[in-house]
């Protein structure tokens, strides 16, 4: 079926899209081309290499707290590598409740980082960073983990196909190796978790204490402060 109405069409010169164009692709090609010398992964790849590298990679920019890696999404299919700025790996740690008939809780690790029931906790933990010259989306293990931008940030992406296609020296897997490493495990976590608990603690106990002896005096007199200070004080000349 076919209707009539009326139409607006742009024409332009075929020299002239292709003149526009041609710039376009040219800078943004000159300007991955500088990001990718950054870094030294790059040092030995071939001319070829670099160029067909510029055409399949890009680069964006993030504000600050922006998602860049999200363990919901199956398809991390591009990599990471920070050119400005700094971004933080966020961990979701379940903690399941070990006494439940005692006044004090007693948490400990849940076997099961995926649940959601009554008698467990979920906390976020920060559990590494990475700032300029990094690079993460190697295939690193983000099982409840995000990447967030704790920064506004500037990365290149490239395709993370296209980088295993050029793994000389066995390179990229020596990186995601690292990276993995990096990240605490369970245990480590749980530890980090404690500790912060007893920090926190501590702190509410050390407040209250001050506020309920704030009243009480230290005892110290204006001839204990130092001439010089007095001298500069506007204090009546009786008290000195």
């Amino acid at each position: 079926m076919f209707k009539r109405a009326a139409t607006e069409l742009l024409s332009l010169d075929k020299d002239d899209v292709q003149s526009v164009l041609r710039a376009t692709v040219h800078g943004k090609n000159e300007d991955v081309f500088k990001c990718l010398s950054l870094f030294p992964y790059f040092s030995g790849w071939s001319e070829k290499s670099i160029k067909e590298c510029c055409i399949l990679s890009s680069i964006k920019r993030f504000l600050q707290n922006t998602v860049i890696l999200d363990c919901a999404d199956e398809t991390h299919s591009y990599t990471y590598f920070i050119i400005d700025g700094f971004c933080e790996v966020i961990q979701r740690f379940v903690l399941r409740l070990l006494n439940k008939f005692s006044t004090r809780k007693v948490f400990g690790i849940h076997p099961n980082q995926n649940a959601e029931d009554d008698e467990s906790i979920v906390v976020f933990v920060k559990i590494g960073a990475f700032g300029p010259g990094e690079c993460f989306g190697l295939g690193e293990d983000l099982s409840n983990r995000w990447i967030i931008s704790s920064t506004p940030i500037r990365c290149l992406v490239i395709p993370r196909d296209y980088l295993l296609q050029h793994n000389e020296n066995n390179v990229w897997p020596r990186a995601r190796q690292r990276i993995s490493a990096s990240f605490p495990n369970a245990k480590q976590i749980y530890q980090s978790v404690r500790q912060q608990v007893k920090w926190k603690r501590f702190k509410t106990q050390y407040s209250q204490r001050l506020l309920v002896n704030r009243n009480l005096t230290s005892g110290t007199r204006l001839r204990d402060v130092p001439r010089y200070w007095r001298s500069n004080v506007d204090v009546p000349r009786a008290l000195l």
